[in-house]
């Protein structure tokens, strides 16, 4: 059966295909949502503040993992948050240490941090670095807080055309 053209996978500035969500975590999905009666403008909040993404439909497996678990425990059918980690990603508290600095930054355009990603990764949020790429990120992102500290600017943002992958 041939595949429609939204169902064919998008592929990153990378070039490379991401997997997307799969019938039955969308199901599970659209179930907790329902339990929790969380209206369209709170679920889309949800989408934009955590993964960078206007609609559940652009969220990996990996990504709909975590939210699946966060809405099970919001929904009081897991007594813990437990973050979905893919083998070799990032580890929880480097993609905290991400989200730490870039608060720090002042970064309030969800857009800076997902395009310095996405020039360094090849992927805009945290949760889809490597751990090498995401200690790489850290680093960089020191770097510039220190740079922001000693010259008050917060726009050199400079990477020298590094690329992490």
């Amino acid at each position: 059966m041939p595949r429609l053209k939204s169902q064919i996978d998008p592929v990153t500035p990378a070039g490379r295909s991401v997997r997307l969500r799969t019938a039955e975590q969308n199901k599970a999905y659209w179930r907790l949502i329902g339990r929790l009666g969380v209206d369209e403008d709170t679920r889309r909040a949800i989408l934009m503040e955590r993964y960078r993404k206007p609609s559940s439909r652009w969220l990996t497996r990996a990504e709909m993992a975590d939210l699946l678990n966060w809405l099970a425990h919001r929904a009081g059918e897991t007594p813990e948050y437990e973050p979905a980690i893919t083998p070799g990603g990032a580890s929880v508290a480097q993609v905290r240490l991400i989200e730490t600095l870039e608060t720090e930054l002042g970064w309030d355009n969800p857009n800076r941090l997902a395009g310095l990603l996405r020039k360094l990764a090849g992927c805009e949020v945290p949760t889809d670095l490597t751990s090498r790429q995401a200690s790489r990120v850290i680093e960089i992102l020191k770097s510039i807080k220190d740079r922001t500290v000693h010259h008050g600017d917060t726009e050199d943002t400079e990477t020298d055309g590094e690329e992490l992958r």
